[in-house]
């Protein structure tokens, strides 16, 4: 016993040992100081651009709060607090690296080229409010740590090829106000404590295969704006009170759901219990009497349905045979007036009338399979529309069949693929008779039989024709429209935005970017006002990405018309990316509505980014803040240094002149009052006011762009316009 008691604390001081060694090398561990950011950074670049194509501002020896690092912001202690890379074309992955940044509280890598999975690393930056992944190649699942990320507000994850189900660990995000997980691969349920996430305003888990039910749980978000459940595998009852968001709730395609809203069946009524409702089981008397009353009841009634068939037919034989002699007088009634009458009005009367009958009710059965075709093209009205109804799917898909655009595009190759984002894709095709098309496949629309805005848009498209804006030929809609195809005239000049910011062979010299300048405003000016009450539109998506060139150089505006066909989540989605890049008008943050003042705002914005070289966003190093090309601009103008914004591309290529009278329209189109902008046609009459403004001295082309006018409603230089063809 002595020698085994001996033996034990030796035992025991070696099973310690492995922890006594943790608690010896755990602080020195610990005390290990944290990498200089810019190292961080340098690490973060070789992940992200791994081919050094685009983060060539990221150099070693340079410091990154200077400046220098392009899409890096830096807090007033010089720690690295933002990320912004968004649109990029980077085409590499995100590493761990990127949790090395404690003061890290956005990072935004939206609308790449990103592959890999999340790391779950990222889980360590305590203050991130905004991650941005979004519209990527990201795949694996969603890493359950980002549940830890407790002061974050945003998390886009959607269109990503991300795996799995969506984890239970992100109802701890108790400040999260957006949950995107959408266009991915998941699969499994939608989590049922998701309605602990009371900050939660939208939440969009769509084109997934998510299976169960929505949790009743959802009724808890009382801040909930906006559920998008659609295209999935979901089943059962909708918790009632979702309805309340009317317009905010997406719930289509998931033929399993049932509930009291519209165009959702009705939930099965559950059987009740046999013992509760169930009558007794009655005598074997009881049900020979039951027999034997209903077959009493079956003569009777046979009988009297006999005798009344025998009724009908006697009478009617007695119409038929004095209708007989009626048609006999008629006839002859005929043939004495026409002998009679001399040549002239009343034989004309009688022959015209007897002609009108026959053609009314022996003439051929109307062919109803071309009034999909006729009814768009016809050029109806609203009001048209709204008193005679809605052409059905099929008439719709009679307008340009399915099959002739799967053969213009080599049934949708990926070598006819010009762009491709997860809500559409743009293909280029050959029609069979030799027309060049563009062929936009858009995977979310408000299409469904009976919705009115849907046909209303295409009819206006339709109508829409102008030489600076992308002819639209038609449309094709799959049954149930979960899917529709809109038909352009291809422009196969390449987008602004590809020659002014990537390595393009045309160079845009002052006279191209003032013809595309004035060919821009046209466009818009038509949209807004060229066109009769209610068919003018507002763009909404005025971008340098969406003016198409053509081959004599000419800007034809795209994607124009658009806000009733897509779905409502692809506009927000649209409106958030051109927030981004700087062509969204500051209104938009606090009324939720794009109006035409929007559009003349991004008219602005293109306007000095045709001037500048620069994007309408861009990093001051003097501020060491993102700003707006507005704000760099606007002193520059009034202390007469104008050489000092114009591209340096231009070298001294360019009218003085010209430049200073331009950028002024620029900052009035892009004033904070929305009231304050001019309107297009104004804008058009300015900058059509002189052929020769080039020329012209600095004074007297301000005065000119300077000069009051108003919001005008009607065009003062109608010629200056092209009207409708």
């Amino acid at each position: 016993m002595a020698g085994s008691g001996s033996f034990c604390p030796a035992l025991e001081m070696m099973h310690l040992m492995p922890f006594l060694l943790l608690l010896v090398t755990w602080p020195a561990a610990a005390w290990v100081p944290a990498r200089p950011e810019v190292e961080v950074l340098l690490d973060v670049k070789a992940a992200l651009d791994p081919h050094g194509l685009v983060l060539d501002s990221w150099q070693t020896g340079v410091q990154p709060c200077s400046g220098a690092f392009d899409g890096v912001l830096c807090d007033s202690a010089g720690r690295v607090t933002n990320i912004s890379l968004q649109g990029r074309s980077l085409t590499g992955f995100i590493p761990d690296a990127v949790s090395e940044l404690p003061e890290l509280t956005a990072l935004f890598l939206h609308f790449n080229e990103l592959r890999g999975g999340i790391p779950a690393s990222l889980s360590y930056l305590e203050g991130l409010t905004d991650m941005y992944l979004n519209w990527n190649q990201l795949s694996g699942a969603i890493p359950p740590q980002l549940g830890q990320l407790a002061s974050l507000q945003v998390l886009e994850l959607s269109c990503n090829n991300l795996e799995g189900e969506i984890p239970v660990e992100l109802a701890s995000l108790s400040n999260l106000e957006t949950l995107a997980v959408n266009a991915n691969n998941l699969n499994g349920t939608i989590p049922s404590t998701i309605g602990n996430m009371t900050m939660l305003q939208r939440l969009d888990v769509s084109n997934n295969t998510l299976t169960g039910k929505i949790p009743a749980s959802v009724e808890n978000l009382t801040k909930l704006i906006y559920l998008d459940v659609s295209h999935n595998l979901l089943s059962g009852p909708v918790p009632t009170g979702l309805f309340d968001l009317r317009h905010g709730f997406k719930y289509s395609n998931n033929s399993g759901l049932c509930g009291t809203g519209l165009n959702i069946s009705k939930c099965p009524t559950p059987p009740s219990s046999s013992l509760e409702s169930s009558p007794a089981e009655p005598s074997q008397s009881f049900k020979k009497i039951m027999s034997i009353t209903t077959a009493i009841v079956f003569a009777i009634g046979g009988s009297a349905f006999l005798i009344l068939v025998y009724i009908c037919l006697k009478r009617r034989n007695a119409h038929l045979r004095h209708a007989f002699d009626i048609k006999s007088d008629i006839n002859s009634g005929i043939k004495s007036v026409h002998k009679s009458a001399p040549k002239g009005e009343k034989s004309e009367s009688i022959n015209g009338s007897t002609n009108y009958l026959q053609s009314s009710f022996h003439g051929s059965t109307p062919d109803f399979s071309i009034l999909g075709r006729s009814r768009v093209m016809s050029g109806r009205s609203t009001s048209t529309i709204a008193s005679n109804g809605l052409p059905s799917p099929a008439e719709w898909s009679s307008w340009i069949h399915l099959g002739e655009l799967e053969t213009a595009t080599n049934y949708f190759s990926d070598k006819n693929l010009l762009r491709k984002n997860c809500h559409s894709a743009v293909y280029k095709g050959t029609l069979r008779d030799g027309t060049s098309v563009a062929v936009k496949a858009i995977y979310n629309t408000r299409y469904s039989f009976g919705e009115q805005d849907f046909q209303i848009a295409i009819e206006a498209l339709l109508q829409v024709r102008h030489e600076n804006l992308v002819n639209f030929l038609g449309f094709c809609c799959s049954k149930g429209g979960s899917e529709c195809f809109l038909v352009y005239s291809f422009v196969p000049g390449g987008s602004l935005d590809h020659h002014l910011h990537d390595q393009s062979e045309l160079f845009l010299n002052w006279g191209m970017r003032v013809k595309i300048i004035r060919g821009i405003a046209k466009g818009l000016a038509h949209l807004h006002e060229g066109m009769t009450e209610p068919m003018t539109m507002v763009h909404q998506n005025l971008w340098a990405g969406n003016i198409l060139l053509d081959k004599q150089g000419n800007a034809l505006l795209a994607d124009y018309g658009l806000s009733d066909i897509v779905a409502e989540e692809v506009m927000y989605a649209t409106h958030k990316t051109l927030a981004a890049l700087g062509y969204l008008a500051p209104e938009y943050a606090y009324t939720g509505q794009v109006t035409e003042d929007s559009d003349i705002y991004a008219f602005g914005a293109l306007v000095l980014e045709l001037l500048t070289g620069h994007r309408p966003v861009f990093f001051v190093e003097a501020t060491r803040t993102l700003v707006s090309m507005a704000t760099w601009v606007h002193p520059l103008l009034e202390l007469g240094k104008v050489r000092e914004f114009v591209d340096p591309k231009l070298e001294a290529n360019f009218s003085l002149a010209g430049a200073a009278g331009l950028a002024h329209i620029a900052l009035q189109c892009m004033s904070e009052d929305p009231g304050a902008r001019p309107n297009m046609v104004d804008v058009v009459r300015r900058l059509h006011a002189s052929e020769g403004w080039a020329d012209m001295a600095i004074d007297s082309f301000l005065l000119t762009a300077t000069a009051p006018s108003g919001r005008q409603l009607s065009f003062s230089y109608p010629e200056s316009l092209h009207q409708c063809r």
